[in-house]
């Protein structure tokens, strides 16, 4: 229902001024200057990135399927709005929703996650005297990453101690059923953690929701690790990852080019932008970057196209 929830509140906020397809845009983490004005606007910045696997199909599915529920109702082809029912519906579940942070941690998630359970693979079957076990992770990055840590510590009992630890701590603060997914995703010594559909069927959950729950999980150990020194291994972990800009590679060539002191109508002959496409993007790099000057970026005589 975690989905369901997004999409409602997601068009509560929109108020019938985006279509459909900017809820799924934000939610797969798009990157343009439309979606990423449209999270500052709107107050979406928590769901931005959250789900990337989404399917649009599924996403369309899950739409008219509040249609039919009459959670949502059609202003037109292309927009929706949450209708009496909707809002009450979404007021009733209680999600917590606030608990997401994808617009600070939809790149930084996935590779804290990946090395993280390589990590408690390679460390398990270690400490076992077990080296012909098959990784859970074939990305070279990853894999190079966890050697490292390996290679670092020549007591695998430790590393383990230390991990059960701090994992211990910070999933006492999580909601108990999360928790226990989180565990139950583990691959350890002779022992395969479960898929997103095993996870599905185990707790009688949907796909959308078991993969919503483990971001959400992923998202807070993050937040309390970068909040905390209790946690310096999981510190570790999350050492290196790079955050990219959320800012689109156009808008970023546009920055590029203020901070050269381009003027916007010189950035935008010299790119063949329209002068309304450079104002957009400054738009984007103010959000980006609040305390860039401002004083010679003024859209001031914007034409409306």
């Amino acid at each position: 229902m975690l989905l369901e929830g997004m999409i409602i509140a997601s068009n509560l906020k929109f108020r019938g001024n985006r279509t459909t397809s900017a809820c799924y845009n934000i939610l797969i983490g798009k990157k343009s200057v439309q979606t990423l004005q449209d999270i500052h606007v709107y107050g979406l910045g928590p769901l931005y990135g959250v789900y990337k696997a989404l399917a649009r199909h599924r996403f369309q599915s899950v739409v008219q399927h509040l249609l039919d529920e009459r959670l949502l109702t059609l202003l037109d082809s292309k927009t929706v709005m949450p209708t009496k029912k909707g809002a009450t519906w979404l007021k009733d579940q209680k999600f917590d929703l606030h608990h997401f942070n994808g617009i600070h941690y939809h790149a930084v998630e996935p590779v804290f996650i990946r090395r993280l359970l390589l990590l408690i693979q390679t460390m398990t079957n270690a400490a076992n005297n077990y080296f012909s076990f098959i990784p859970i992770e074939d990305d070279r990055l990853i894999l190079n990453w966890v050697k490292k840590i390996y290679r670092q510590n020549n007591h695998p009992e430790k590393v383990l101690e230390r991990l059960y630890y701090e994992l211990f701590s910070l999933l006492s603060n999580i909601h108990e059923e999360q928790a226990e997914m989180f565990v139950d995703r583990i691959t350890g010594y002779l022992h395969y953690g479960a898929s997103i559909r095993q996870l599905s069927q185990a707790y009688n959950l949907s796909v959308d929701d078991v993969h919503l729950k483990l971001t959400l999980v992923n998202h807070r150990m993050i937040q309390m690790i970068s909040d905390s020194d209790a946690y310096p291994f999981m510190q570790k972990v999350l050492t290196g990852i790079e955050q990219p800009s959320t800012m689109s590679h156009s808008a970023s060539q546009t920055y590029d080019m203020i901070k050269k002191k381009y003027t916007p109508e010189e950035i935008s002959v010299a790119r063949g932008l329209k002068l309304n496409t450079v104002y957009d993007h400054i738009v984007e790099i103010i959000y980006f970057d609040p305390n860039i000057p401002s004083n010679r970026l003024s859209p001031v005589g914007r034409k409306t196209e």
